[in-house]
């Protein structure tokens, strides 16, 4: 009886050595190995949403000859991740992002009136700039080893899917109108850009920061700056648009 009760007692205390090494009943699975960088080796792959601000700088000439810069807009992104693991390692993304701005001014010009007479006009000027991109970017990931933070850079090439500018222009003085279509309004454009560059590449940084749901589920918030090395169009060298943006990426373990 001595000897039944004591492998017993052996038994129930393995058992709950075992109970606490897996976490408990009921609680989440935690991975075995490196607590402040889970699964150092699990591959991963998930998608990615993602919104933030496109700058845009250098100056470009439009249908009316107005010469326009440091417009400014949203960016949206959405696409699939594939990162290898480490604390060194590799990330691919294939993401759909649009890079879109508004450029505004407002001018003043002497016109000719139906009168006769020569009079001096303020005009607002406006741009809508959208463009869509199919890029693929490739990342070096750095886990920095203070908790769950890293850093990643590479560079991104995108290949242009669609684009479009639409001009227009408004007689901001009271009282004028064009003679063209009797108002105050007149589209100067509203079709491709022009000229425009079929690819976009840059160089791409960002600091993030992972959480473990589970070792199989990770979510990634992350900052991620996008900085062009081409330019827009062909003919406008200096005119280039960056975009800054949070991204959230979830990943599903393999």
């Amino acid at each position: 009886m001595k000897t039944l009760s004591a492998s017993l007692l052996v038994i129930f205390l393995c058992a709950v050595q075992a109970g606490f090494a897996t976490g408990g009943p009921g609680e989440t699975p935690k991975p075995e190995e490196n607590v402040l960088r889970p699964n150092p080796l699990h591959l991963l792959v998930g998608p990615m949403l993602g919104g933030g601000l496109n700058l845009h700088f250098g100056d470009f000439i439009t249908q009316c000859d107005c010469s326009y810069s440091n417009g400014s807009g949203l960016s949206y992104v959405g696409g699939l991740f594939y990162p290898t693991g480490g604390d060194w390692s590799f990330r691919g993304e294939l993401t759909w992002q649009e890079f879109g701005a508004d450029f505004s001014q407002t001018k003043s010009r002497v016109e000719y009136a139906s009168n006769g007479e020569f009079v001096l006009l303020d005009f607002d000027q406006k741009a809508e700039v959208r463009m869509q991109y199919l890029q693929l970017n490739l990342l070096v990931k750095w886990a920095t080893g203070f908790d769950r933070l890293y850093f990643t850079g590479g560079v991104g090439y995108g290949s242009l899917l669609s684009n479009q500018l639409v001009e227009t222009e408004t007689i901001a003085t009271p009282g004028w109108v064009y003679v063209t279509n009797g108002t105050n309004l007149q589209k100067y454009l509203d079709g491709s850009i022009g000229s425009e560059r079929g690819y976009r590449a840059g160089i791409i940084l960002g600091i993030g920061y992972d959480f473990w749901i589970t070792p199989d589920l990770r979510l990634s918030p992350e900052m991620a700056w996008n900085f062009p090395v081409t330019s827009i169009r062909t003919n406008d060298s200096d005119w280039r648009t960056s975009s800054i943006t949070l991204d959230i990426l979830l990943g599903f373990g393999l």
